[in-house]
């Protein structure tokens, strides 16, 4: 097994490193930091076996957030915190929304000051100004504007909710067609 070790390399500037041909394992030992000052870019694929990847997004001044997937949270003027984004443009908007958790494509998309959102499933509380809601399913509470305190578990319900509040839905396409009717409860597939 032959060692190399380098303090720099000269040119800084458009050089390329090769370490290993394909098949080899490349350690990088218990306690070491990789950290780079600008945009680092991994053209392919990256594997993560046995391992956690940390995402802590300070951006530009929102602290605790994490990001993952083609424009999520990628609002340039962000300063809400301790949000988490997973899926393509999730949370796309959010800039002072803090404590919010989307994961799918779209889920919180459009919702740029809402907080203590949950949204899980594609276009899932895509838009909203609102806080305090839960949506899990696909397009479940995919309309609402300025609801709040709102619990939608299947998909589609409460999908056309625009402004009404402390309603709990659960079940396929549940109160999907109530709009601005508050404080109801519906059990069950396609209930009004």
């Amino acid at each position: 097994m032959s060692q190399v070790e380098v303090d720099k390399i000269i040119p800084q500037s458009g050089t390329t490193l090769t370490v290993g041909d394909s098949g080899d394992t490349i350690t990088i030992p218990s306690g070491a930091t990789l950290s780079n000052s600008g945009t680092t870019t991994i053209a392919g694929n990256l594997s993560v076996d046995s391992g956690t990847i940390k995402l802590d997004g300070n951006y530009p001044t929102g602290t605790n957030n994490v990001a993952l997937g083609d424009q999520a949270l990628s609002s340039g003027s962000l300063s809400g915190g301790n949000n988490t984004a997973v899926g393509s443009l999730s949370l796309l908007s959010n800039t002072s929304g803090a404590s919010n958790t989307a994961v799918g494509r779209c889920a919180l998309n459009a919702s740029s000051l809402a907080s203590n959102n949950t949204a899980i499933g594609d276009r899932s509380l895509l838009v909203t100004t609102c806080g305090n809601n839960t949506s899990v399913g696909a397009s479940s509470v995919r309309c609402n504007t300025t609801g709040e305190n709102l619990v939608a578990l299947g998909v589609n319900a409460l999908l056309n909710n625009t402004t009404a509040s402390n309603n709990t839905a659960v079940g396929f396409c549940s109160l999907n067609t109530n709009t601005t009717g508050s404080q109801n409860v519906a059990l069950g597939t396609t209930t009004l």
